[in-house]
């Protein structure tokens, strides 16, 4: 399989300044489709997993309206720095990432193939068992 590198066109904080200017014009986003944490623009579609995380983080930390959310919520950094990271990801690299024809799933089966490649019987073991078991039983 050909590597092909990963590229990235536009830097968060480009992103984010690009959000910040168009909540001063006239017509802000409605405050639901922006990150209660960073104010920058949710994913159209998130995935389950950020879902999860805006739903278990929403009810555990406390409204902080912002300027320019005023669904806003304030949480420790090491918090909405996991959300805001997550969403970053969701909105700039993983449609880049399609975009390019990156496999957005993985194959447990090949993987563990390649990687056992060259390996002794102790390490192979080691593979077998970090493997998730609803794939080794696809084999």
């Amino acid at each position: 399989m050909e590597e092909r590198p990963l590229k990235v066109n536009a830097s968060a904080w480009t992103k984010w300044l690009d959000t910040m200017v168009t909540m001063t014009r006239k017509h802000p986003p409605d405050p639901k489709m922006l990150c209660p944490y960073c104010d920058t623009l949710l994913p159209a579609k998130p995935t389950p997993i950020l879902k999860e995380l805006l739903d278990r983080t929403y009810l555990q930390f406390c409204s902080s309206p912002h300027p320019s959310n005023r669904l806003g919520r304030k949480a420790p950094l090491a918090i909405f720095g996991v959300v805001c990271q997550c969403q970053v990801f969701e909105s700039d690299v993983l449609p880049q990432v399609k975009e390019q024809g990156w496999p957005t799933q993985i194959n447990w089966v090949t993987l563990k193939d390649c990687a056992a490649h060259g390996m002794g019987a102790s390490q192979k073991s080691l593979l077998i068992q970090a493997i998730p078991l609803s794939t080794q039983e696809q084999e």
